[in-house]
């Protein structure tokens, strides 16, 4: 399985709607969970330009976000699940959003066989298998 996290919505700079900046203690703790969940973790930098623009609709108004995304690899079992619909609802109160848009999607992964494809069930670090 592979988890494209997106944590916070932010307005052109690194900061909450309302521009105030977001506390890094915040964003090493999410890391920290993440990491101690699935054995690790990608995050984009934020800095500069976003790796991701995010656009949304609220009534008339278009919105434009900048984008930090979180992305975690890990195994599809029911604990993950729970696991993740906790840190969801846990993200929306420490970073003061109305919503965290989180995805899940499966990925395929290239071994070493050049003409192999494989769904990815290798062993993760962490996580439930």
């Amino acid at each position: 399985m592979f988890l494209l996290i997106k944590l916070f919505f932010l307005k052109e700079k690194f900061g909450y709607n309302d521009g105030t900046p977001i506390e890094l203690e915040k964003i090493d703790l999410t890391v920290q969970e993440i990491v101690e969940k699935f054995g690790g973790c990608r995050i984009t930098s934020g800095i500069g330009i976003p790796a991701f623009n995010g656009y949304w609709v609220n009534g008339e108004a278009l919105y434009r976000d900048a984008v930090k995304s979180l992305i975690v690899e890990a195994p599809q079992t029911n604990r993950n699940f729970e696991f993740l619909n906790r840190l969801k609802k846990t993200l929306e109160q420490r970073f003061e959003q109305a919503e965290i848009y989180m995805t899940i999607l499966e990925i395929k992964r290239i071994v070493s066989s050049p003409q192999t494809v494989v769904t990815d069930s290798r062993p993760h670090p962490g996580g439930e298998q």
